[in-house]
């Protein structure tokens, strides 16, 4: 979870734009540009503490700085390939952050394991990913808030 680790290094807020309920903004950083999707809300009907387990897909793509075009093309088919997580109803997607060599997919999920045989079944047919995903207790969906507090400042 490194994004909420380097959120001080936001500086250059670039571009924003908003669609329904996420945020969409482009700061520039010391290792390059970095886009920022962010749930602006907790989604009605959602209680934290029923989806209390934060689960994040991370993909390291380089050292630092944004996706070349080529990344960005496999980033964007991997995130399509999640895309049904959250019409399961066991997880709902709270941010992408793409930039510092990293692109990271942050979910709130009801059930962990569930999550992970659901993603399993999704990839089962794909071509390996190279993926990372690391998942902690979180009631109050602190880390999503902490990254809301990024892209705010």
């Amino acid at each position: 979870m490194r994004h909420a680790d380097s959120c001080t290094s936001v500086q250059t807020e670039l571009a924003e734009e908003k669609r329904d309920d996420w945020r969409l903004v482009f700061t520039e950083e010391d290792d390059g540009i970095k886009s920022w999707q962010v749930r602006e809300a907790v989604p009605q009907g959602i209680s934290t503490r029923d989806f209390a387990t934060s689960v994040v897909v991370e993909w390291r793509y380089a050292e630092e700085g944004p996706p070349t075009k080529e990344i960005r093309s496999q980033l964007s088919v991997f995130g399509e390939h999640l895309d049904p997580l959250e019409l399961s109803l066991n997880s709902v997607l709270v941010h992408v952050i793409k930039g510092g060599g990293i692109c990271e997919w942050c979910y709130y999920t009801r059930d962990y394991n569930r999550f992970m045989e659901h993603l399993n079944q999704l990839l089962a047919d794909k071509p390996r990913f190279p993926i990372q995903i690391f998942h902690d207790r979180d009631p109050t969906w602190k880390y999503w808030r902490d990254i809301k507090e990024c892209i705010e400042e």
